[in-house]
């Protein structure tokens, strides 16, 4: 992976996470409703995978679509629990005889730490685990699943007290039984606050 994007990742968990700390001394809280949100968001990336359950190889394509659904509950201003669903960029099982592409697709569930930058910005930082699934087509992670671990850093602005754009930075890393997977990629989206 590209050392600026990890380096990216890494400050914006950091920041996210230094947010309990200091957000109630330095910097005067958004007025953003608690509650049930939801949204979706599209973005681009890449997959790649070594050995993973006798599927190898890279994406083809870099650049490739990523569709997201999220959906969570806001406990404070700081402080959120989300779960998402993410198809994520195909991987190719490249032999002599053939090419196969497969699809691949995660389910994310993660907490979220709020930075609240004023002025309707905030920046936050996502940790938690996914369910990676590698199969045929765009299906729930339910074929070839493994866990693995997910990380986010981003910005947001509140449009208003229900409408929030969102834009990050994603990573996924998940291995099992000598198998590697990673998925790198940027998702700008929006979230309706219930």
């Amino acid at each position: 992976m590209n050392n600026l994007l990890k380096n990216s990742l890494i400050i914006g968990l950091g920041i996210s996470a230094m947010s309990a700390a200091y957000a109630e001394t330095t910097v005067p809280a958004i007025t953003i409703p608690t509650g049930w949100y939801a949204g979706g968001g599209l973005g681009f990336g890449k997959s790649s995978c070594t050995d993973c359950q006798s599927y190898t190889g890279n994406s083809s394509n870099v650049n490739k679509l990523i569709l997201n659904l999220v959906g969570g509950y806001r406990f404070n201003t700081y402080i959120a629990g989300e779960v998402s669903l993410n198809w994520l960029p195909s991987i190719k099982n490249v032999t002599p005889q053939n090419t196969t592409t497969y699809g691949v697709n995660a389910t994310e569930f993660a907490i979220r730490g709020i930075l609240p930058l004023g002025n309707q910005f905030s920046a936050f930082g996502k940790l938690g685990a996914a369910i990676v699934g590698i199969g045929g087509g765009l299906a729930l992670p339910t074929d070839r699943g493994t866990m693995g671990m997910y990380y986010a850093g981003g910005i947001a602005y509140d449009f208003s007290r229900h409408l929030r754009g969102t834009a990050s930075i994603n990573y996924i890393q998940a291995d099992t039984f000598g198998s590697h997977f990673d998925s790198l990629y940027g998702l700008g989206g929006v979230e309706y606050v219930f």
